[in-house]
């Protein structure tokens, strides 16, 4: 079985001073509910681990109870940084769950055929997706440039991150017990010694942490509705 961890603990200082990033509204709606709307359709997906703070629980519950989100199991409060707040929401895995799927709310955009591919390939090594970096990349330390870097060498991750449950299980207890860091899931998969391979991610996946992101994410679920209704009218044209 499929468990998916929600990961809508985190702040919103450069979206909006002092907010709670995933209740923020994107198109009349917090944009944590993307993320649960879409797993409660993927029938991959058991269970479902929300976490979030420890202000926003009651919210949280009522969204769930309001939206008939029969598949969150568990609202669990998240911890002071990302890497606490996962380690939270693994802390409340079901015993029946083999395979983990750790997702940030702050990515509503990600599409049911990607979750449901990372799903198949992550069930027995630790899986994440992945986009090539366009951008030329310099190394820069006081303000002065090092060296140029080959972008053909890096790639940008996103969520969500999918791992065999024993996997991810070790990976964060080791990082517990010494103290490692990571600014993602796969790199403590890393440090603990298991393999990550990369699948190819979806460039309208993206993170918000700008206004200008709210605003091209409201854009593109726009499109994605109107794109939707034109293939249910063309589907009843063809009938």
């Amino acid at each position: 079985m499929v468990t998916a961890i929600i990961v809508a603990a985190g702040k919103g200082e450069r979206l909006a001073a002092g907010a709670d990033k995933p209740f923020i509204k994107l198109n009349g709606r917090p944009i944590v509910f993307y993320s649960l709307s879409l797993f409660e359709e993927i029938t991959e997906i058991s269970s479902v681990i929300l976490v979030v703070s420890r202000e926003r629980m009651s919210d949280a519950a009522a969204l769930v109870t309001r939206c008939g989100l029969s598949k969150v199991k568990e609202i669990v409060v998240g911890g002071a940084i990302r890497q606490e707040s996962v380690f939270n929401g693994l802390e409340a895995l079901p015993l029946t769950a083999r395979t983990v799927l750790i997702h940030d709310a702050a990515r509503p955009l990600i599409s049911k055929d990607k979750v449901v591919q990372l799903i198949a390939v992550g069930k027995t090594m630790a899986t994440i997706p992945v986009l090539p970096v366009s951008d030329t990349l310099k190394e820069v330390k006081g303000g002065c440039v090092l060296r140029t870097l080959d972008r053909r060498h890096f790639y940008a991750v996103q969520t969500p991150q999918v791992f065999p449950r024993e996997v991810i299980l070790t990976a964060y207890r080791q990082a517990k017990r010494f103290g490692t860091v990571g600014t993602d899931d796969a790199a403590l998969a890393e440090a603990a010694g298991f393999p990550v391979q990369i699948i190819e991610g979806e460039r309208a996946n993206i993170k918000i942490t700008y206004p200008d992101d709210l605003l091209y994410a409201g854009i593109i679920l726009k499109l994605k509705k109107k794109e939707h209704r034109l293939k249910s009218l063309d589907a009843d044209f063809h009938r």
